[in-house]
């Protein structure tokens, strides 16, 4: 409310005017209080001027009777209460009978005080006497009170008038704000009809006219983005079918060629393998190793086919999320590892007590397959291999690492680290079919998180990793606001 304009507009429109009230009632006063001094100060002079030249006179020629006629002719004046005058022996000769005649002379105290005119009467012989008068000015000290209580009075209807006429003048002048603050009020509700329909040619009414052509606009905009949202969501919706109708023939293209692949591979494992057993006596060193490669491959074969259903498996499992000690999950997997390879010395470090929010059956995969990778990419090393396990926080979250310090790989192809059946290194280096890390990476984005890598060749790699934690939490908490 103190913020208001209609309020500050009042506020200044009031102290105006009320300064300027006070200034003409202040002038108007001060007018009146002189007038009323300059009547004093002529009653003074005249009577004063009168009244000396005749006592002059009858005190000189000791004559009276004259002084005496004009002092009952003056003493009927309002403004004039008393006068006596005496001779220079201070014996009174001339008196309005407030004082006996042949008396003494009274001696005035605070004569200025009581109004009283003292007056020395003299000539060139030297002091002849004394006139003194008492003046009244009851009347005009009532009409000095009178003309302040009346000037109080219009000060006090002045003020109260120019309040109400600052608040009327603020109103009409803020009331087509107030119409143009509620348009712009209700737009930004979602009213886009609201306007404000000022007419006029003043600033204020070319204003209003600019905001109704701006919600004109907006409205006809916003009905123009409903209809593209309506066709977006169709298309999205045709698309949708479409990629579930692809999805559901890819999936059961997968399951008919892995059933019609493994099928035939099992053949031709099983009879390489009876091969070799029923006619071993029979065959040279030279088919013996092709029938070795034979067993390999096909084996080979049915474990790509393998990871595929797997990769395909991962695509369609919905994910549902709940609080997993990683910690724990890494040292199982690595534990199952070193079953297979319990022969080989490695340096394991994983950070303890690291919980994350995951799915339960993928977040196992994921770490198998890194943590598998770790384990093999560093079986070349000279001297004592390490895998670590840990968390940091990288620009306010959390990144996960699997860390190594075996082969590693030129960071000129890393771009092609994820993709599937993408190797850096052969198979004579190291076994592998391509599917682990393109795995890995759609684990980590069905969790809504990122994954990168960083190496360095022969010193080793770190592969980094988020599982969408605090995306998540933020919009659950932008939800609940």
């Amino acid at each position: 409310m103190l913020n208001s304009l209609k309020l500050k507009i009042a506020s200044t429109i009031f102290i105006l005017v009320a300064i300027m009230l006070s200034i003409v009632i202040w002038q108007t006063l001060s007018l009146a209080f002189q007038q009323n001094k300059q009547n004093i100060n002529t009653v003074k002079n005249t009577s004063l001027n009168l009244l000396e030249q005749t006592a002059r006179t009858a005190l000189f020629s000791e004559e009276y009777d004259t002084i005496q006629f004009r002092i009952e002719g003056i003493i009927d004046n309002p403004h004039i209460k008393h006068i006596f005058l005496s001779d220079s022996r201070n014996i009174i000769v001339a008196s309005d009978q407030f004082q006996q005649l042949g008396g003494t002379a009274p001696i005035i105290q605070d004569p200025q005080k009581n109004n009283w005119e003292i007056k020395n009467i003299s000539n060139i012989t030297g002091n002849l006497g004394t006139l003194y008068v008492q003046y009244s000015f009851t009347d005009i000290n009532q009409e000095n009170r009178y003309i302040l209580y009346k000037g109080l009075s219009i000060a006090v209807l002045g003020t109260f008038i120019i309040a109400i006429v600052s608040l009327l003048l603020a109103q009409l002048l803020t009331r087509r704000l107030d119409i143009l603050s509620q348009a712009a009020e209700n737009i930004s509700k979602g009213k886009l009809h609201s306007r404000t329909k000022l007419k006029g040619k003043d600033e204020i009414s070319k204003l209003g006219h600019t905001f109704d052509n701006m919600a004109d606009y907006i409205e006809q905009e916003q009905a123009t983005l409903a209809e593209l949202n309506q066709s977006l969501e169709q298309r999205v919706a045709e698309r949708t079918r479409d990629y579930e109708n692809t999805n559901k023939e890819l999936e059961a293209f997968c399951h008919a060629v892995s059933h019609d692949l493994r099928a035939p591979l099992r053949s031709i494992n099983g009879y390489s393998t009876a091969l070799v057993e029923d006619c071993e006596d029979s065959l040279d060193s030279t088919a013996k190793s092709h029938l070795a490669r034979i067993k390999k491959n096909t084996e080979h074969m049915s474990l790509l086919i393998e990871n595929l259903l797997k990769l395909s498996r991962i695509n369609q499992q919905d994910i549902h999320l709940s609080r997993i000690n990683i910690s724990s999950e890494c040292r199982k997997v690595l534990s199952q590892i070193q079953e297979q390879q319990s022969y080989r010395r490695i340096e394991i470090i994983i950070a303890d007590n690291i919980e994350v929010s995951a799915d339960h059956n993928l977040l196992p995969i994921m770490l198998e397959n890194l943590l598998s990778n770790a384990y093999k990419y560093t079986q070349k090393v000279d001297g004592i291999a390490r895998i670590e396990f840990g968390c940091e926080i990288q620009k306010g979250r959390r990144v996960y690492y699997v860390k190594d310090n075996g082969a590693g790989f030129d960071m000129r192809y890393a771009d092609k680290l994820f993709a599937t059946f993408q190797r850096l290194h052969s198979d004579t280096e190291f076994e592998g079919t391509g599917v682990g890390l393109s795995t890995v990476q759609r684990i980590v984005h069905r969790h809504g998180g990122e994954i990168w890598a960083e190496s360095v060749i022969n010193k080793g790699s770190c592969f980094y990793f988020t599982l969408g934690e605090e995306k998540r939490s933020a919009h659950i908490n932008t939800t609940a606001a």
